[in-house]
């Protein structure tokens, strides 16, 4: 059996050497508190999570993780150079704060504003730009007969590895460089076509969407050093052997995330700005480029807030699908985005900011590496964009702490919901949920709740929020949002392990898909399933678990990976038995696993599963009662749903 290499390495590890390598090829200097030593130190005082690599979002988008890093670098720069304007966050302990945008008049302006923050050399703010939307929790039904996407919110779907039109299915290879088209027969599959990318062009594939009669490809592609592109190719499937293109389109900036609702296509990127590599004025204007038509970001749509010192954009961009000619729209604004919340009329981005400056006046002569990068220096920026007509920027909040994933944001009523995991004045880890009017005004926000734990999984259902903390145990706590001015925890339940998915079964019942807690054998933790009775939320119970050891499921770490027929609350999810040795951790099996919620029960219906060649991301989809499952979009096995 080949050993599975991508257990083997720690991401956090692999992060650390990237980030060092890149700090000295761009000859900026950290402060010794974020040497790889000490940082590891501070790590090391927490739970190591061991996250397959290729399985991580570093493996699939590894070169637009050189573009972030490059950002952090120069975020860093800034931040530890001298102290000559004030902080966009006043101290680290933030109730919220809610900013409003405002536009420029000319490329020479924006070139100034850019200008201004690199002389300045005080940006205070460490940016994390990673992508994290591809975790935990879901909300859509999902009919038995053929699968969609599991999605967040009803009739907004999300772009994924695997999708399936009920004819035929679709799969990116691990390597991100080709489409694999198949036509299921009950049993297996036929390869019917594939679409392959330029690796050599360093284009790769991030993910994919079905549209009607369309394939949708979302990839990105370097330009020289710095510069990246997130690009959209869309592909005729009239000929199934033989997809066309038909259009294509391109922002500057790395690929954060993107939805589809009201035939509108909405796509999210990052881009930094480097002034040394601006020539003229023009230059600091975000480019797109549609069917070759290249086409600069007028001034006017790009947004600021007052104080901010955003080094970056954030590039928001609106692509209408049943316009023959394709057309677009897109706006910009100084800032970031790493998690997005999208619902039919309004979509949330957030960002963690890490404030350098604020922890070095705790200490002027040493930054210690413990509180260095502890939540309580960071903050998580929260852009509230309109786009139901077209793109407007509405308000920016900030509020203590950082997300866990989408799952964390919601909308309701017209009031977004926010949850967070944060440290109070005495450096002990709390959870809030903050509430904002439509106008991202702070209305209210909990009593700090589950001190010295960390959210795990959000699930907001109407006025009631479920929440998942860990540390040694799983919480579940239950939320009352009735009063949005005075949000209060009802009551809670504890389980051994941690949910990181909670699925409403019914107004009573939640599904929690998870990770089974076995500290002797962190390789070996296991699946594990909770169902809770949430009825009284005053008193939430534990109405049965399951736990599969010596197993690992693409479902622990993206919700997209979960199969539902929520009609018949009947589950599947793919699966992995792995085999512990004293390198790591080596795959000898792949498969999935049906189960169904019955008499307050969780029952495996079926599990199966065969030997598998490498390593790689396993996933399984629904076509005709069918669970199809696939090993690095080659297909693994099957069997009939239920």
């Amino acid at each position: 059996m080949k050993k599975n290499e991508k257990y083997d390495k720690v991401i956090t590890d692999f992060d650390l050497d990237f980030v060092k390598n890149k700090f000295d090829n761009d000859s900026v200097v950290a402060p010794d508190s974020l040497s790889s030593e000490n940082v590891k130190n501070a790590i090391d005082k927490k739970e190591r999570k061991i996250i397959p690599f290729v399985k991580s979002k570093a493996f699939k988008t590894a070169v637009s993780l050189v573009a972030c890093v490059a950002i952090v670098a120069v975020s860093l720069n800034f931040a530890l150079g001298k102290n000559t304007q004030s902080p966009p966050v006043a101290d680290t302990q933030i109730e919220s704060k809610t900013a409003q945008f405002k536009t420029f008049s000319s490329a020479k302006d924006v070139k100034n504003y850019f200008k201004s923050i690199e002389k300045s050399n005080s940006s205070g703010d460490f940016a994390v730009y990673s992508n994290r939307d591809t975790v935990k929790g879901s909300e859509s039904v999902v009919d038995n007969s053929s699968s969609e996407t599991y999605v967040q919110v009803d009739g907004v779907d999300e772009a994924d590895i695997i999708k399936n039109d009920g004819k035929y299915i679709y799969t990116v290879r691990n390597e991100n460089d080709k489409i694999l088209i198949y036509k299921p027969d009950g049993k297996s599959v036929k390869k019917m076509s594939e679409i392959a990318y330029n690796m050599d062009k360093d284009n790769y594939i991030n993910d994919i969407f079905l549209y009607k009669n369309n394939l949708i490809v979302q990839s990105n592609s370097f330009n020289g050093d710095y510069d990246i592109f997130t690009n959209i190719d869309i592909y005729s499937l009239a000929d199934i052997k033989n997809p066309k293109k038909i259009h294509s389109f391109k922002q500057q900036g790395g690929y954060v995330s993107s939805r589809i609702t009201s035939d509108s296509l909405l796509v999210i990127s990052n881009k930094e700005i480097y002034s040394h590599l601006c020539k003229t004025d023009k230059d600091y204007l975000p480019q797109t480029t549609l069917d070759g038509t290249e086409k600069a970001v007028e001034p006017k749509d790009i947004c600021v807030v007052d104080n901010s010192k955003s080094a970056s954009y954030l590039i928001v961009s609106k692509l209408d699908l049943v316009s023959q000619k394709m057309t677009t729209e897109t706006k910009a604004i100084a800032g970031a985005a790493s998690t997005v919340y999208c619902n039919e009329n309004n979509l949330y981005v957030a960002n963690a900011v890490f404030d350098v400056r604020d922890t070095a006046k705790k200490d002027e002569a040493v930054i210690d590496s413990d509180f260095a990068f502890s939540n309580q220096d960071y903050s998580t920026e929260i852009y509230k964009i309109d786009f139901e007509n077209d793109i407007k920027f509405v308000a920016k909040a900030t509020v203590s702490g950082t997300v866990n994933n989408q799952f964390s944001m919601d909308e309701y009523n017209g009031n977004f919901r926010i949850a967070t995991t944060e440290y109070d004045k005495n450096s002990n880890l709390i959870c809030n949920v903050y509430v904002f009017d439509k106008n991202m005004k702070k209305l209210g926000k909990t009593d700090g709740f589950a001190k010295g734990e960390d959210i795990r999984a959000v699930r907001f259902l109407g006025n009631t929020a479920y929440v998942i903390t860990f540390e040694y145990t799983d919480p579940l706590f239950v939320l009352d949002l009735s009063n949005p001015k005075e949000p209060t925890v009802k009551g809670s339940v504890k389980i051994s392990g941690f949910s990181t998915n909670l699925i409403p079964i019914d107004s009573n019942t939640l599904l929690g898909i998870g990770t089974a807690n076995d500290f002797s054998n962190p390789y070996a933790r296991g699946i594990k399933f909770a169902l809770f009775d949430v009825s009284d939320p005053q008193k939430p119970t534990v109405l049965d678990s399951k736990t599969i050891k010596n197993t690992a499921s693409e479902a622990q770490d993206t919700h997209k990976a979960i199969l539902v027929n929520k009609s018949e609350n009947y589950f599947a999810i793919p699966f992995e038995y792995v085999k512990a040795n004293d390198s790591g951790i080596e795959q000898i099996k792949a498969g999935a696993i049906a189960f169904e919620i019955k008499d307050k029960k969780i029952s495996i219906v079926k599990k199966y599963s065969t030997e598998i060649k490498n390593g790689d991301l396993v996933r399984s989809t629904i076509v005709n009662n069918v669970i199809y499952t696939f090993n690095d979009g080659v297909f693994v096995n099957s069997f009939a749903a239920k």
